[in-house]
């Protein structure tokens, strides 16, 4: 990795914007799996439900966003030097982990009779083509974690040249594959007998974040800094938020508020990674007022709220959605609902992620 400073990637830098958009991509996910997984059932076929239900059929696209932030702060973390192997893997095996078997935990003792294959998900098994579920809201966490591991082991083992040319090349294939497969779309299940279609997504996806911030870091480390300082007086900000307001109106119309809907999902990816990059330069008017936002450090709930969603949903079936008076109050229903599961979300996060950081955080300061 490079151990050169520059602007972009200054010692302490931190995305407040990324993270308030992390949290916003939380909420959109939750709204669709209350809609797409499990409030349907509770409703009686009511057509305004109905109605908003096929209005988000691509939010579950957000996965790939998701992803690719992943990938930048991958690289952005290791680019001052590459950790332990060991101290890399239980980083992250403290960081994904404890959430995600709390709420195996809390499904198996709420609801007895579901059909859970907690144990596959438990040792990070899950949808990367050894268990044969692939299903479930906690599907991508299992290959997200063997791709964590996989691009680190790349990096720390084969030469930065070499790298250059494997990483967009196995960014391309995972998409390829993905996009032909399904007809356009993103997969998760395991075809030809031993390749993982959510494996592949989280190796595009992570790819891709890595990439972008390799060229940014590429850019503002070299010459062609001048050339791209030129370029930001020519896209002025009023360029820069153009294109801030024209891609993330696009994700979010086409999440949330539309029926029609892209048969190649792979727009989706090049929308977000403009608006990421936007993001990161920190342009535009909407990056600014995220930046802003941000400072709330909402962003840092997303997963707990992401995995805790299906145990939320579980409370509300046996509570909140069996009252008639108000499911027919569609939007109270729908907006009490994404609250309980964000509030469920952030009250995890205090209770068991910060505490299992503390715990990798002491141990490694008495290693060292």
């Amino acid at each position: 990795m490079d151990n050169t400073d520059n602007m972009l990637f200054e010692k302490g830098k931190r995305w407040y914007n990324i993270d308030f958009l992390k949290f916003i991509f939380a909420v959109i996910i939750v709204y669709y799996h209350v809609l797409h997984a499990n409030i349907m059932n509770y409703t009686g076929d009511n057509p305004v439900y109905v109605k908003l239900q096929s209005s988000n059929g691509d939010a579950g696209i957000i996965v790939e966003m998701f992803l690719i932030i992943a990938g930048f702060f991958l690289y952005t973390s290791l680019r001052r030097g590459l950790p332990d192997t060991m101290e890399f893997i239980l980083s992250k095996f403290f960081r994904l982990w404890p959430v995600l078997f709390f709420a195996i935990v809390m499904i198996m003792i709420i609801n007895k009779d579901v059909n859970y294959p907690s144990f596959f998900i438990s040792f990070f098994l899950q949808c990367v083509g050894i268990s044969l579920d692939y299903k479930g809201i906690t599907w991508y966490i299992s290959p997200y974690f063997w791709s964590l591991i996989f691009y680190f082991l790349l990096l720390k083992n084969i030469k930065r040249e070499t790298l250059n040319v494997i990483i967009p090349v196995i960014v391309y294939f995972s998409y390829v594959v993905n996009i032909n497969y399904t007809g356009g779309g993103f997969g998760r299940e395991t075809i030809w007998c031993c390749i993982s279609l959510g494996f592949l997504r989280c190796l595009g996806g992570i790819g891709m974040g890595y990439l972008i911030a390799k060229v940014l870091d590429y850019i503002y480390s070299t010459k062609y800094i001048h050339f791209f300082r030129i370029s930001q007086k020519v896209f002025s900000e009023i360029i820069f938020s153009a294109l801030e307001i024209i891609s993330l109106g696009f994700i979010i119309k086409y999440t949330v508020f539309s029926k029609l809907g892209y048969k190649n999902k792979f727009v989706f990816v090049i929308f977000f990674s403009i608006l990421f990059i936007c993001f990161v330069l920190k342009k535009g008017i909407v990056s600014c007022l995220f930046e802003f936002l941000g400072k709330s450090n909402l962003g840092r709930y997303a997963y707990s709220i992401y995995v805790m969603q299906q145990v939320s949903f579980y409370f509300l079936g046996k509570t909140l959605w069996l009252y008639q008076g108000i499911i027919e109050c569609e939007w109270l229903c729908l907006l009490l609902s994404v609250f309980f599961s964000v509030l469920i979300g952030i009250i995890v996060y205090y209770l068991i992620e910060v505490p299992f950081i503390k715990i990798y955080k002491r141990r490694m300061e008495l290693i060292s």
